[in-house]
């Protein structure tokens, strides 16, 4: 896996206190992995989409917020489409609904494209439904965690190369490119 790798060459140059920075973000899931099992200082979460960037904003900022819509949002075709129409609207007043939909799309859309269509189909018929990546138990453990981080954890809506250049001077920043 990624996180193994990473860990590896982190463990091979003795590297420590250092700041991971992934400038193009999307899941970062190395990163976040990375961060909670102590192989790095902090992170820093780049995203230039503006409802990837919502999402990550939304775990740092709103972590409970977050959570409390896992619990009371319906995981159905119907409630699909809403958050569909809540992330083609892209709302940027309002980060929290934006980073939701984003995050709620990807977890019951097929293979976590957020324009594709429900697990399952539309009608359902399909071996696997649409919360068949949405087990709400593990997900809420997961965001939890990193909101107890968060302050380890800097979320930036920025061109890449940007980033790239504003951390390149750090000799304590680890890149992911």
């Amino acid at each position: 896996s990624l996180f193994d790798f990473f860990d590896k060459v982190i463990q091979r140059h003795e590297w420590q206190d250092i700041t991971y920075i992934e400038p193009y973000a999307g899941g970062a899931g190395a990163a976040i992995s990375l961060l909670l099992l102590e192989k790095v200082k902090s992170v820093v979460v780049n995203d230039y989409d503006p409802a990837i960037y919502s999402f990550w904003l939304a775990l740092k900022c709103h972590n409970a917020e977050f959570i409390e819509r896992i619990v009371s949002t319906p995981v159905t075709v119907e409630e699909g489409e809403r958050q569909k129409k809540v992330y083609k609207a892209a709302d940027t007043t309002d980060r929290l609904s934006l980073g939701f939909a984003t995050f709620f799309l990807n977890r019951t859309n097929r293979s976590g494209i957020l324009n594709a269509g429900p697990i399952g189909g539309k009608q359902q018929h399909g071996k696997w439904k649409i919360d068949a990546r949405y087990n709400k138990q593990n997900l809420i453990k997961k965001i939890k965690l990193i909101g107890l981080h968060s302050d380890r954890i800097t979320v930036l809506n920025e061109d890449g190369v940007d980033v790239i250049e504003r951390y390149a001077k750090d000799p304590r920043s680890f890149f992911y490119v």
